[in-house]
């Protein structure tokens, strides 16, 4: 089922359960919440009051009253601005109410009394107290008097012709008007930028560039098309970064092969005649690619993480004595200064052959980037607790720029002389990797001096 769907059936059985709450509890109290509507409260008519006693005005007329319904008779003469219940415990003696009003009841408790006035279906519910001025008594009896006005002022709910069944299904109406509006709303919130990821998904499928949802809200789901708009962008980025690693592998085997072929075809063609010089040439070449080719299955198998290492503990200042002799005589053939520098000791656990595969690849670029004359310093040292390997290189310093794209692969930075370096770009990315997956750390700066510098830290093992 779509979630389209799934939501606007959601929406719509809590709408009928709301619905379903509202006609029982209406069913049941509806009466009495419609009739409150016309309610009135005796402080509204309490300041009124009566102008007059009771008692003196019928000594004053010398009236003989014996019965509750004299009595409200004379009081209709007198007063014809007013009605008036005769009351006895919580009985109606007598009144002059009008004959819209249909039943009356009373109730009373201590010195309060209710009197609650129904005409048609609306109620008139009079809450006063014996104390009150339109209160007094008569023969054990109260008279309550009540001005004309309040069943005049207050409309009822029969006056705006609606009766209480006809408001309840206009009530009926309204909720469901109320309901398709809300499935309307909410479907509308949730399911648009999942439409536009839904887009975003097919523009991935065909080529097409992703929709842009950066403004679109702020809350979760705008929040998951933002992410959705960075992994298109970082796969963008991928594709970009393997399109141009494909040219440049192209580039890189171009020349040697290009260089065999033509040898080649020289012996073919007779203009060469094949001896003991024709073969170490072409063996360079040979060696050249079996290299490149070892260089990138290397940097494959780590991105892929498929590397097998076998972890040793060995003592760092071993590594470094290794290397040092491992690289003078090259050093030196290029009248370079060539130095070593050991601190205290330190035993690391890591992959031997890795690990000297890592110093060679950043040695060599060290020696490679450094002029005649130069100077290059491989030292160890402790760092609270990672022993740090350093190869610093006299030079020309590498601006940020540069510096962010070292570890790249196949990048390639300039000499002093503004001459690409020969080599294939891939030493510093396997460097990189291999440091990495052994949990180490490597990074590359520029001394104040603009001398090159290149640390390669790892866990000592205690």
């Amino acid at each position: 089922m779509l979630i389209r769907t799934k939501l606007s059936l959601m929406i719509t059985v809590l709408m009928l359960l709301l619905l379903a709450a509202y006609y029982f509890i209406a069913l049941k109290y509806s009466q009495e919440a419609f009739l409150e509507f016309a309610s009135i409260n005796a402080v509204d008519i309490e300041q009124k009051g009566n102008d007059y006693s009771l008692n003196e005005l019928l000594d004053d007329k010398k009236v003989l009253i014996t019965t509750p319904e004299q009595l409200v008779t004379f009081l209709a003469e007198q007063y014809s601005s007013a009605v008036h219940i005769v009351i006895k415990d919580t009985s109606i003696l007598a009144h002059n109410l009008p004959e819209k009003i249909n039943n009356i009841e009373v109730k009373r408790h201590n010195d309060k009394i209710n009197i609650t006035l129904t005409q048609g279906d609306s109620k008139y519910n009079l809450a006063i107290n014996e104390s009150d001025k339109i209160v007094q008594f008569y023969q054990d009896n109260l008279v309550v008097t009540l001005p004309n006005r309040i069943f005049s002022v207050t409309k009822t709910p029969r006056a705006l012709g609606l009766s209480i069944a006809q408001k309840f299904f206009v009530a009926l109406l309204a909720l469901a008007i109320i309901a398709i509006s809300l499935i309307w709303y909410f479907t509308k919130l949730f399911l648009t930028p999942i439409d536009y990821l839904s887009r975003g998904f097919e523009g991935l499928v065909t080529g097409r560039s992703a929709v842009d949802m950066s403004d679109f809200r702020n809350d979760e789901l705008g929040q998951l098309a933002k992410n959705f708009n960075a992994t298109v962008t970082e796969l963008e980025k991928s594709e970009q970064v393997r399109k141009d690693m494909i040219t440049d592998i192209a580039h890189e085997l171009r020349t040697p092969l290009n260089n065999m072929q033509v040898k080649v075809e020289a012996v073919i063609d007779g203009v060469i005649k094949i001896d003991k010089k024709t073969f170490p040439s072409l063996l360079n070449h040979i060696k050249g690619l079996s290299h490149l080719v070892n260089d990138l299955q290397d940097v494959s198998l780590a991105e892929a993480g498929q590397l097998a290492f076998t972890y040793k503990s060995i003592q760092a200042d071993e590594v470094i004595q290794y290397n040092f002799h491992l690289f003078n005589e090259g050093m030196l053939r290029k009248s370079i200064t060539f130095t070593m520098k050991l601190c205290e000791s330190a035993t690391i656990k890591v992959d031997p052959m890795r690990l000297n595969q890592i110093l060679f690849n950043v040695i060599e670029n060290a020696r490679k980037y450094t002029q005649e004359n130069g100077k290059v310093k491989l030292f160890g040292q402790r760092d609270n607790a990672y022993y740090v390997f350093g190869i610093l290189n006299s030079g020309e310093g590498l601006s940020e720029e540069v510096e962010s794209k070292m570890f790249n692969r196949l990048y390639r930075a300039e000499n002093q002389d503004n001459q690409l370096i020969s080599g294939h770009g891939l030493g510093l990315a396997i460097a990189q990797k291999l440091t990495t997956l052994m949990h180490g750390t490597i990074n590359i700066t520029t001394s104040f001096d603009d001398d090159v510098l290149v640390t390669i830290s790892f866990p000592i093992v205690k």
